[in-house]
């Protein structure tokens, strides 16, 4: 089951105020105030706005469906305020006001790591639950009681990153990379991660001859550059707030480094893309090739794996051989299929990151038009058994696919892509 953004939000609204609920029983108040401390500002700024926004909408939500049913309609109150991105004594205060003049009886927050073990303490404190979908380690190793966590851990969001540039790269070049270097911010997560991460490059024998914190708020990037140049690694994994990610990606290519760089939090960020990206479009073009390769060569490996085990794929998952026999057609249309599958995919996340909402919303629509007939024309030959399981895998990635593939390379083609969501 597939969960929209907004309804994990509502529910995410919806439980806080669940979780409390023996609060707000004895305080027998018909407005349930949820506190919101949050990095407004500085480098997770935008992190921390947005997060706000979509809490706003899920409780606007809520309330417009009349409440919470279980204590008689009570509405939810949202209280904002600004922890700011770097300093944990204002998380705590704002926190702490929150509690005792806004009288929150749970709170959301607060974005950045180092922030939010401010405002824990506090609700701790206080017994006051915190939701959080923050990633230091820290913030559910110390006992705390009242502090639920919606994220994993940092540090395995970093180790899946390495895991996944590595695969990258292997299928890309057809060898595994050989070393890479670890640059992280002096944050919460950073100086976690940056000592935690080497271990996890020694279980995939990847080499790392470097890795260094750095102090946020960068003026000058050589922390990072000197490095690279020296040790010309395969792949960079770096880590920190939104001006330092652009401030040392733009040194690095500045310089001729073509070396992977990979992120996690704010590098996904809209800032980072337009602060990389603006005005720029032969790298954004450069970038797209590639990943369009990467996407065919990961759909070439993919299906050739699914070709060879077509003939066992339906044992391993039933046990059983005549039904093994009778999906091993279309398994192999499947295999076919992945290149193309790949590179769909790529596209498809190249606009949506683009913000190009509206004519994926269209061609979605219009992609449906050769499908249809074709899912009729099969169900009107009524082919049986294997050979029918063959033709819904045609119908399905010899026609629907393939207008994917036809309308979303027409469309990147263009440039109006490009600021589609500008």
């Amino acid at each position: 089951m597939k969960i929209s953004r907004r309804a994990g939000l509502k529910a995410l609204a919806t439980g806080a105020a669940a979780v409390a609920m023996p609060g707000i029983i004895r305080a027998e108040e018909q407005e349930i105030v949820i506190g919101a401390p949050n990095s407004l500002t500085g480098g997770l700024g935008e992190n921390g706005q947005r997060a706000t926004a979509g809490m706003q909408i899920a409780i606007d939500q809520v309330n417009r469906e009349g409440g919470i049913k279980a204590l008689g309609g009570a509405k939810l109150k949202l209280v904002i305020a600004d922890t700011s991105s770097e300093n944990p004594t204002q998380a705590a205060s704002v926190t702490r006001r929150m509690i005792d003049q806004e009288k929150a009886v749970v709170l959301l927050g607060a974005t950045t790591s180092a922030m939010t073990l401010a405002a824990q303490v506090e609700a701790e404190k206080s017994e006051i639950p915190i939701v959080t979908g923050s990633y230091a380690d820290g913030i559910v190793t110390r006992g705390y009681k009242y502090t639920f966590k919606i994220t994993p851990q940092g540090g395995a969001v970093w180790n899946w990153s390495m895991s996944s540039g590595y695969d990258m790269w292997k299928v890309s070049k057809g060898s595994p990379p050989k070393t890479s270097l670890i640059f992280m911010s002096n944050d919460a997560v950073g100086l976690v991660v940056q000592k935690q991460l080497p271990e996890h490059a020694k279980t995939l024998y990847l080499d790392v001859p470097f890795s260094q914190s750095f102090q946020m708020g960068l003026s000058d990037p050589s922390v990072a550059v000197a490095p690279v140049l020296r040790y010309k690694p395969d792949l960079i994994f770096l880590g920190g707030f939104t001006n330092d990610l652009i401030l040392i990606i733009k040194a690095l290519r500045g310089v001729g480094v073509t070396a992977p760089i990979f992120g996690a939090g704010p590098a996904g960020t809209d800032s980072v893309g337009k602060g990389l990206g603006a005005e720029d479009p032969h790298t954004v073009r450069r970038v797209l090739g590639r990943t369009v390769a990467w996407g065919a060569w990961f759909g070439i490996v993919t299906g050739a794996l699914i070709g060879v085990l077509s003939g066992v794929i339906g044992l391993l998952f039933t046990g059983d051989a005549a039904i093994a026999a009778l999906v091993q057609p279309a398994l192999i249309v499947l295999a076919l299929a992945q290149p193309m599958c790949g590179v769909v995919f790529v596209l498809d996340g190249v606009l949506i990151g683009a913000g190009d909402a509206k004519y994926l919303a269209i061609v979605g629509v219009l992609n449906l038009v050769p499908f249809v007939p074709a899912l009729v024309l099969i169900a009107m030959l009524q082919p049986a058994g294997a050979a029918g399981l063959a033709w819904l895998a045609v119908a399905f990635f010899g026609v629907y696919m393939l207008a994917r593939l036809l309308t979303l390379g027409w469309r990147v083609r263009g440039s109006a892509w490009m600021t589609a969501g500008a």
